[in-house]
């Protein structure tokens, strides 16, 4: 038996903010990372590329919390959010001090070994097919390498570079497929969509907990229980609604009125999406 659930926020959230628990709001915020990290992981960003960028936009939006009138300077930062006021102080600087430490930079083991044979391969393209194994008659894949990360066995670099589909292995070679560290299949539309659609319903979602504004639409309807041939039929009733909701909602944008000119606009974003996948011990 299948079960139909609608879910929607309160009608009022008073007093939100002193109501906020750091254990649950932890518990979301790893819950959102783990599908933000699949994105990571296949883009081939790695632990201290994707730390700085967190300590990075800790300190922005703890820059936005301080009220206008007070100064946000490296102390008051540093205790808000936890950061080293070194980190912090260089990042208000202009962030050359925190991008250049040696615990946080970008250039990974991975992307060092690609940018170097990238760059040799342009100014000899027979460098793109090298062996894997050392050899005394030609530059090979592991003296590349080796010549450049000690830390990191060859053998790991090489399979990261073809899980990435920046290279190729075969019969004890590699190829080069690729002259930038771009991996196969990322496509920038895609990701532009994601970010501006993922951010406007994130944004409403955190402003709806917080009570920052009244509170604007923010509800879903889920089933349990269900084939996946009824999951994608439903799929194709959503996205009839969804056609049918755009053509009254574009009608509607389009006769919205501009703002008296002087006064403060806005834009609005409103979108729809479906989610279905596996979910064992849901049927009954």
């Amino acid at each position: 038996m299948s079960h139909a659930v609608t879910q929607s926020p309160p009608a009022s959230v008073p007093g939100a903010t002193s109501l906020l628990s750091a254990n649950a709001v932890a518990g979301v915020f790893r819950r959102l990372l783990q599908s933000v990290l699949r994105l990571a992981v296949k883009a081939g960003l790695r632990y201290a590329e994707l730390d700085l960028i967190l300590r990075e936009e800790l300190v922005r939006v703890a820059q936005q919390e301080i009220d206008g009138a007070q100064r946000a300077n490296a102390s008051k930062l540093s205790v808000m959010t936890g950061l080293h006021r070194k980190f912090v102080a260089a990042h208000l600087a202009g962030g050359s001090e925190a991008s250049s430490s040696p615990a946080t930079r970008s250039e990974t083991a991975v992307s060092q070994v690609f940018q170097r044979w990238a760059h040799e391969a342009r100014r000899k393209p027979a460098l793109k097919r090298l062996a894997i194994a050392e050899d005394d008659k030609k530059k090979s894949f592991t003296e590349l390498a080796r010549s450049l990360v000690t830390d990191v066995h060859p053998r790991a670099i090489l399979d990261e570079l073809v899980r990435l589909g920046l290279a190729s292995e075969a019969e004890g070679s590699v190829e080069l497929l690729s002259d930038t560290f771009t991996p196969q299949g990322r496509s920038d539309a895609l990701l532009a969509l994601m970010k501006d659609n993922s951010s406007a319903m994130l944004d409403t979602s955190v402003a709806n907990v917080l009570a920052a504004r009244p509170l604007q639409l923010e509800q879903s309807i889920w089933g349990l229980g269900i084939s996946l041939e009824s999951a994608q039929k439903i799929a194709g009733v959503a996205a009839d609604g969804w056609r049918d909701a755009h053509a009254k909602l574009f009608e509607a944008i389009s006769d919205a009125p501009e703002a008296p000119k002087g006064d403060e606009t806005y834009r609005i974003r409103i979108g729809m999406y479906v989610n279905y996948e596996s979910h064992p011990g849901a049927s009954t």
